[in-house]
C-alpha cells in the first residue's frame, strides 16, 4: 500500500442555510442574509482521513449522518464550506442509481456520454464498448431508452461503465443494494480484481456483512462527525448501537435513587455468562439492560461419536435471561458467523414461534426465563462466533434490551478433510455402464 494517500480529506465541514419560508430565502439572496431568517444545518463537521492506493474503506452511518455529502465533496460535485480535499487519479463514482444518465438516451448512447464525462475519447469508448455491454448483460435493451429500464438494469449498466473506465479511485454509494444475486456476485468479484490492481475503493453500505467482507478498514459518521476510523470489526461494533439509538452499555451508570436500577446492577455482578467455556472476552455488549442475558450453555452433538470422522449434526443453545421491567413482547435472537464476519445463519423466537405455534410469553420485573434454540447445523472444521440478544417489540420499533455481539466462540475440529464452512456430507461412486 502506498504511503502517499490518493484521497486526503482535511478538516472538511459542510453547512447549509435552512429557511422556514421561500420568501426568506429570496430576501436573503437580495440582502446578503441581513433579512431572511435561517438556521445553519451542519451536514459534515471537521472530517479528516486518508485513503491509500489499493485500500478499500467502508463508510458506515445512519441515514442523514453525512455519508452521501462526503462522497459528493470528494467527487467534486459539492464544495466544502471549510477544509480541503485532495484527490489523485481518475475517479469513477456510482453515487445514485442512474445519476448522470440521460433518460431519453439509449443505453448505448449513455455509455458514450458517461465515457466522455470521465475523459475518454470516442476511440477509447469504442474499444471498451463490447466489454461494457457484456458485463452489463442487458441484451437488446442496450438500444432502448434508459427510462424504460428497471432498477436492476440501471445498476448493471452504471456499474459496467464505472469499472470500464479503469479508475484509480472507485466510489460506491449503496450501488449494490439492488440487482439479482448473480450480478451482485459478479460485481464483488470485479471489486476484488480492482482492489488487487491497486484501485482505491470507498464503499458505502448499511450491510455490515458486506463492509466486513470487502473492506480493509472502515469509517463511522454520526451527525456529520467522524466517530472512529480504523479496524472494520471495531467500527461495526460502534455503529450497531447507534443504528438503534441506544447508548453503549459501558457508558450506562445506575441511578442510586432508583431502587430497580440498583437491583439491576447488583444482579449483574452475579452473572455466570463470562465464566462459561467458549465465552469470548472481546464481545461487544450494548442495550438498555432492562433485561440481561446472564448465562448460556452450548451443546454440540455429532451424527456418530464413534465414527472416525464424526459430523456435527445438532447444536443446542440455552440462554438465561433476567428481566427488570415488564416486557409484553420479548424477542430472543441468535446469529452465527465466521470469524471474519460472514453471517451463516440467524433467526429469532418470533420467526420460529410463528412456524411452530409457540406463543409469546410476556415477562414481569424480577422474572428469569430459560430458553433454547435447537439447530441442525453441519459445520466444517473451523472457529465460529455466536451473537445472542433480546429485544422489546412491545412498543413502536424494536428496543434492544441486551445484545451480546460475538460473545461465544464455537470451535469445530472435524471433519478435517473437508473444505469450506458447511459439511454437505458428500459421497462418490462410479456408475457402471
Amino acid at each position: 500500500m502506498s504511503s502517499e494517500p490518493v484521497i486526503a480529506v482535511r478538516g472538511v465541514s459542510k453547512s447549509y442555510r435552512v429557511y422556514n419560508h421561500p420568501l426568506q430565502r429570496l430576501l436573503s439572496r437580495f440582502t446578503g442574509s441581513c433579512i431572511g431568517r435561517h438556521k445553519e444545518f451542519h451536514a459534515l463537521r471537521d472530517v479528516s482521513f486518508d485513503v491509500h492506493k489499493g485500500e478499500t474503506v467502508g463508510i458506515l452511518g445512519r441515514n442523514g449522518s453525512g455519508k452521501s455529502t462526503l462522497l459528493q465533496i470528494i467527487c467534486g460535485i459539492r464544495q466544502p464550506t471549510t477544509g480541503t480535499v485532495s484527490v489523485k487519479g481518475r475517479v469513477s463514482a456510482l453515487l445514485e442509481l442512474g445519476s448522470g444518465f440521460h433518460p431519453e438516451y439509449t443505453g448505448r448512447e449513455n455509455i458514450f456520454l458517461q465515457g466522455s464525462v470521465v475523459g475518454l475519447d470516442r476511440a477509447e469508448i469504442i474499444a471498451r464498448f463490447d466489454d461494457i455491454a457484456a458485463f452489463a448483460d442487458i441484451g437488446e435493451y442496450i438500444d432502448q431508452p434508459v427510462h424504460t429500464y428497471s432498477s436492476g438494469m440501471f445498476l448493471r449498466l452504471a456499474f459496467a461503465v464505472g469499472i470500464a473506465v479503469e479508475p484509480d479511485i472507485l466510489i460506491l454509494d449503496e450501488a449494490l443494494a439492488v440487482g439479482d444475486a448473480a450480478f451482485q456476485a459478479k460485481c464483488f468479484r470485479k471489486i476484488g480484481m480492482l482492489k488487487e490492481g491497486g484501485v482505491a475503493i470507498l464503499f458505502v453500505s448499511h450491510s455490515t456483512e458486506q463492509i466486513s467482507r470487502l473492506c480493509d478498514s472502515a469509517i463511522l459518521l454520526d451527525d456529520g462527525a467522524l466517530i472512529c476510523r480504523g479496524d472494520t470489526d471495531k467500527t461495526i461494533r460502534e455503529y450497531l448501537p447507534r443504528l438503534f439509538e441506544v447508548a453503549d452499555s459501558r457508558s450506562r451508570q445506575p441511578d442510586p435513587s432508583d431502587v430497580a436500577s440498583c437491583y439491576r446492577y447488583d444482579l449483574g455482578a452475579a452473572e455466570a455468562f463470562c465464566h462459561r467455556p467458549g465465552y469470548c472476552p472481546t464481545e461487544h455488549r450494548w442495550g438498555t439492560h432492562d433485561a440481561r442475558i446472564v448465562d448460556f450453555s452450548i451443546t454440540l452433538t455429532s451424527e456418530d461419536a464413534a465414527s472416525q470422522e464424526p459430523r456435527l449434526k445438532q447444536m443446542r443453545v440455552e440462554l438465561v435471561i433476567r428481566f427488570f421491567r415488564e416486557v409484553l413482547y420479548p424477542i430472543y435472537g441468535i446469529t452465527l458467523k465466521t470469524k471474519d464476519g460472514i453471517a451463516l445463519f440467524g433467526t429469532n423466537s418470533t420467526e420460529i414461534g410463528q412456524k411452530n405455534s409457540v406463543p409469546v410469553r410476556s415477562q414481569s420485573p424480577g422474572t428469569e426465563v430459560r430458553i433454547c434454540f435447537g439447530l441442525s447445523l453441519p459445520l466444517c472444521a473451523g472457529a465460529y462466533l455466536l451473537s445472542v440478544g433480546v429485544v422489546d417489540a412491545s412498543c413502536e420499533g424494536l428496543v434492544p434490551l441486551d445484545r451480546r455481539y460475538d460473545s461465544i466462540l464455537i470451535e469445530v475440529a472435524y471433519p478435517p478433510a473437508l473444505q469450506g464452512m458447511v459439511d454437505m456430507n458428500p459421497s462418490f461412486s462410479y456408475i457402471a455402464h
